[in-house]
C-alpha cells in the first residue's frame, strides 16, 4: 500500500477551479461551479498532480521510519499520539491562514443585482489550493481518534470547501457572464452541503442555503422567467434572516453581519425587480428586462460617484432596494393594481418628484412692530437629479428645484417696517399644484422610475437651501430655517421630452430648468 491509498478512489477534478467534477460520458466534462470545459485526459493528469502532492505531504507529515500503511492498524492511542505531535500542528498552521482568507472574504457581500459588477468583492485566493488542503486534511483523517480531532477534521474541511466555492463565486461577481448566477447557486449550495453538521458554522451553512436560492432566483429572473423566479427569491430571504440572527449573537462570525445585511437587501430588491418584470403593460417581462436592464446600470454608475455630497449614500445596497421598491409601486399604478400620488397635469410620461417640507420663520417689522413670521414652505425635488451633472456636483442644485427662494417677490418698505410681510420665498404655485395630486393609478402613461432616495432628496433640497443663502445675503440675514423633512413623493405627468420652455407650464417661473441629460430618460422609461 502506497501513502496515496490513505485517500481512497477520487473523482475527476476540475483544472481550473480544482472542484469535483461529474463521471464524464464523452471525451468532454463540463465544471458545475466554474463552467470550464475540459478534456477528460487532461482532467486526470490534474487530478494525478493533486495525488501527487497529497502523497508527499503525508510522508513529509509522518515521523521517519514510520510505513504510512500502518497507520491504520496500529493502536488509537499511538494514533492520537501522531495526531497531537505531528500532524495537528502541521495542519493547523495552514488552517489558521484559510481562516483568517475565508473570514476576509465571507465579510463582504457575495451577490449583485443583475446587469451589474460586484466591483468591492476582494481578488485573491486560489480554489484549487484550497480543494488540495481539503484532501490533505482528508488524507490523515484516519489518525483523528477523538472527537477533538475528528471536529478539527470536520471544520477544517468544511471551511476549505466552502472557501473554494465562495472564491469562484467571487470571479463570477466580477464578471458578466451569462450563465454566472447558474454557477454561483451550485457552489453556494455546495458551500452549505460543506458547513451541515458543524455547529460552529450554522450561520454560514443559512447564509449559503439563503445565497444558493437568491441565485437560482436572479438565474430565472434574467432569463425573464418571473413566475419561477418568485418562489426562489422568497425562499432565499428566511435563510439569510436566520444567518442574520445567528450571526448577531456570534462572536465569531459577527464580522460577516454587515455582508449578510446587505445579502438581505439585495434580495428583497430582487423580489421589488422581479415583480415589477411581471407587471410589464404589453405582458411581455423580456421587453421589461430591457428597461430595467437601463435602470439598473444607471443605479451601479451612482455606487462610483467617488467624492461630494453622495460618496457614502450612494454606494448602499439598502438604497437600491428602496428604488426598486418605489419602481415596483409605480409599476403597480400603471397596471392598474394600485395608486400613487399623482398631480393633474395633461403630460404622457410621469416624473417622479419628491415633495420637501422647508418650513421657516423670519423676522419683520421695526421696533415695537417688530415680530417673526413662520411660513411651512414646499419645494418639489427632482428624483431623476442625478442625472443632472450641476446638481450631482452641487455647482448649482436649484436646477432641479422649485426655487421658491431665487423666484420670491420682494416686499416693499412700508410693509417690511409695518411688519406686514407673510412671506419671503414664493411657493404659492408649488403648494396648489400639489392640493390637486391624489392618489390614483398610472395606467397609459409611461413611467421615469425614481432615481433617489428620500434621504438623496434631503441632501439635494439642504444643499439647495445653503446655496441661496450663500447667494442672497438679505435671505440669509433674515432666514432662519427649521430642518427640512421629505414628506411624499408625486408623479408629475410631462411631456416625454421636456421642451425648450419650462418644464412643468402649470409652475411657471417656480418650474425646474432640468430633470436631468433628457437623453437617459427613453432607455428607461417603463
Amino acid at each position: 500500500m502506497q501513502a496515496g491509498d490513505l485517500v481512497g478512489a477520487k473523482a475527476l477534478r476540475c483544472a481550473s477551479c480544482g472542484a469535483p467534477l461529474k463521471d464524464p460520458t464523452g471525451d468532454l466534462v463540463t465544471c458545475e461551479h466554474c463552467g470550464t470545459v475540459s478534456k477528460v485526459v487532461d482532467a486526470r493528469a490534474f487530478l494525478d498532480q493533486i495525488m501527487l502532492q497529497v502523497n508527499a505531504f503525508v510522508r513529509q507529515s509522518l515521523p521517519i521510519g514510520l510505513d504510512s500503511t500502518a497507520t491504520a492498524t496500529i493502536d488509537p492511542v499511538a494514533r492520537h499520539n501522531l495526531w497531537t505531535t505531528s500532524i495537528g500542528p502541521r495542519l493547523s498552521t495552514e488552517y489558521g491562514e484559510y481562516r483568517f482568507r475565508t473570514y476576509n472574504l465571507l465579510s463582504h457581500p457575495l451577490a449583485t443585482l443583475p446587469f451589474t459588477l460586484a466591483s468591492d468583492v476582494p481578488e485573491g485566493g486560489d480554489p484549487k489550493q484550497a480543494f488540495l488542503f481539503q484532501e490533505k486534511v482528508r488524507s490523515v483523517a484516519s489518525l483523528a481518534v477523538d472527537e477533538a480531532s475528528r471536529n478539527t477534521v470536520a471544520e477544517t474541511t468544511g471551511l476549505a470547501v466552502a472557501y473554494a466555492y465562495a472564491l469562484n463565486n467571487a470571479a463570477l461577481l466580477r464578471g458578466n457572464r451569462p450563465e454566472r448566477y447558474h454557477l454561483m447557486a451550485k457552489n453556494f449550495a455546495d458551500a452549505a452541503v460543506a458547513m451541515h453538521g458543524i455547529p460552529r458554522f450554522a450561520g454560514l451553512e443559512a447564509r449559503f442555503q439563503g445565497l444558493s436560492k437568491l441565485s437560482e432566483g436572479l438565474d430565472l429572473l434574467t432569463q425573464a422567467k418571473v413566475s419561477d423566479a418568485r418562489g426562489a427569491l422568497m425562499d432565499a430571504l428566511p435563510s439569510l434572516s436566520r444567518a442574520q440572527q445567528v450571526m448577531n449573537s456570534d462572536f465569531d462570525l459577527a464580522v460577516m453581519l454587515q455582508a449578510v445585511n446587505e445579502e438581505l437587501s439585495l434580495a428583497r430588491a430582487a423580489s421589488h425587480l422581479n415583480e415589477a418584470i411581471s407587471l410589464d403593460p404589453a405582458g411581455v417581462s423580456a421587453a421589461s428586462l430591457l428597461s430595467f436592464q437601463a435602470y439598473l446600470g444607471l443605479l451601479a454608475q451612482h455606487r462610483h460617484v467617488g467624492e461630494g455630497l453622495w460618496q457614502r449614500t450612494f454606494r448602499s445596497t439598502d438604497r437600491e432596494a428602496r428604488l426598486l421598491q418605489l419602481a415596483l409601486e409605480a409599476r403597480r399604478a400603471q397596471a392598474n393594481a394600485g395608486a400613487v400620488k399623482v398631480a393633474p397635469l395633461p403630460g404622457s410620461v410621469a416624473f417622479p418628484f419628491w415633495v420637501v417640507e422647508a418650513p421657516y420663520s423670519f423676522q419683520t417689522g421695526a421696533a415695537w412692530r417688530k415680530h417673526a413670521v413662520e411660513v411651512a414652505e414646499a419645494v418639489l425635488v427632482a428624483s431623476s437629479f442625478p442625472l443632472e451633472p450641476s446638481a450631482m456636483s452641487g455647482a448649482d442644485p436649484s436646477t432641479v428645484v422649485t426655487d421658491v427662494f431665487s423666484a420670491r417677490e420682494r416686499a416693499g418698505l412700508l410693509q417690511r417696517v409695518g411688519g406686514k410681510e407673510t412671506t419671503i420665498s414664493a411657493g404659492g404655485p408649488v403648494r396648489g399644484l400639489l392640493q390637486g395630486c391624489a392618489p390614483r393609478s398610472l395606467y397609459g402613461l409611461r413611467i421615469v422610475p425614481p432615481l433617489s432616495t428620500s434621504d438623496d432628496a434631503l441632501v439635494l433640497a439642504q444643499a439647495y437651501i445653503d446655496a441661496s443663502r450663500r447667494k442672497d445675503p438679505s435671505l440669509d440675514k433674515q432666514l432662519k430655517l427649521s430642518s427640512p423633512r421629505v414628506v411624499d413623493l408625486v408623479y408629475l405627468p410631462l411631456a416625454p421630452v421636456p421642451p425648450g420652455g419650462p418644464l412643468v407650464p402649470a409652475l411657471g417661473a417656480l418650474s425646474p430648468r432640468s430633470v436631468g441629460d433628457p437623453n437617459h430618460f427613453p432607455h428607461f422609461f417603463l
